[in-house]
């Protein structure tokens, strides 16, 4: 029989597994993406460019940039809606 601690580390070990994942994702892909599609370097630009990306989850994490602030900043800069649309 398992513990409610247990059971407790399990779910936040799985909870802290899938985020790290999602995370490393959220950040691969768009290097991935400038890299094969741009052509983006491995020297300058690339290492900037993931650094600044880090920055902007810092900020997020520090509770210094909500969702909904990127979400409206990047479609009031970008033209591109983050938003789910509910139906």
């Amino acid at each position: 029989n398992m513990r409610q601690s247990d059971i407790k580390r399990i779910k936040e070990d799985t909870t802290n597994d899938a985020v790290v994942q999602a995370f490393t994702l959220m950040l691969a892909i768009p290097v991935m993406v400038m890299r094969k599609k741009y052509g983006w370097g491995t020297r300058k630009r690339l290492p900037e460019f993931a650094e600044a990306i880090l920055d902007e989850y810092t900020l997020f994490q520090n509770d210094e940039m909500t969702i909904e602030e990127y979400q409206d900043i990047v479609m009031e800069y970008c033209g591109i809606n983050f938003k789910v649309q509910e139906d």
